[in-house]
């Protein structure tokens, strides 16, 4: 059984203090117990030294424990880091977006880059979606920034996400133009985020969920800003700005439509 730091240090104080009476009390002052001639001095040098062992293995011994804690602690912010990324079903995707959207205080960033108008639904939750899409916005205490890919198809699309939500003064929307109007986008991800917590790569395995996970859901802080500098930098930056925090700029929108109604 391991003796206590502090009884140690106890016991030895007792002994190094009844050494010392005995080494400096006058000849015939009680005692407790004679000691033997010249016992006293190597008994106090005894208990000194062991004072002092006690004292460095207790000083290594908590040392050793902050560095297992340290270790520890190294260990479990690896094994979050890590486990900070799965991959998500569409239908998943539906429903954890919207509340992630609700919770936001600073800053979204939406990314829909698919060649047609989402209006062929494959779910209730997406159903469910993009029926509340307007009252996420205008309801949102954060900033919000949508990119929208520009196809002939999608024209209404973005028509009426103006109607619905281009006069919320939180809300801006670009436009990403590209040459391939029918096919798949090989060019670009689709990324949206909520704030420095959640982060999404949207479609990565495919444009539908047909065999199982499609999209990749990140939550480590650093990750998550990462996204939100390639939305800006790769994505947004190369889009045309057609609402401006609640404003429409109606010139550039009414060019855009002449270009694709062509």
């Amino acid at each position: 059984m391991r003796v206590p730091t502090w009884v140690a240090l106890a016991i030895e104080l007792v002994i190094l203090v009844y050494a010392a009476y005995d080494i400096f009390a006058p000849t015939g002052a009680w005692r407790p117990f004679q000691l033997p001639e010249g016992m006293n001095v190597a008994l106090a040098s005894v208990a000194i030294a062991m004072t002092a062992i006690v004292l460095t293995t207790h000083v290594e011994t908590a040392a050793r424990a902050a560095d297992l804690k340290n270790s520890g602690r190294i260990a479990e912010a690896l094994a979050q880091r890590g486990s900070l990324c799965t991959t998500v079903h569409e239908k998943e995707f539906y429903s954890m977006w919207p509340a992630h959207f609700a919770a936001a205080q600073r800053n979204v960033d939406i990314t829909h880059l698919g060649g047609g108008m989402p209006n062929k639904r494959q779910s209730r939750t997406e159903d469910a979606y993009y029926a509340m899409l307007a009252k996420l916005v205008k309801g949102s205490s954060a900033d919000i920034r949508r990119v929208e890919r520009v196809t002939d198809a999608k024209l209404p699309w973005i028509q009426r996400l103006i109607t619905d939500l281009g006069k919320s003064p939180k809300f801006s929307l670009a436009l990403y133009e590209e040459d391939v109007q029918d096919g798949e986008m090989p060019l670009a991800l689709s990324v949206s985020r909520v704030d420095s917590k959640y982060g999404w790569i949207i479609s990565l395995a495919e444009e539908r969920s047909t065999r199982g996970s499609r999209d990749l859901l990140v939550c480590d802080p650093d990750a998550v800003n990462m996204l939100a500098a390639y939305f800006t930098e790769r994505v947004w930056k190369r889009s045309t700005l057609v609402v401006n925090k609640g404003r429409l700029l109606e010139g550039v929108w009414n060019e855009i439509q002449a270009k694709y109604k062509a």
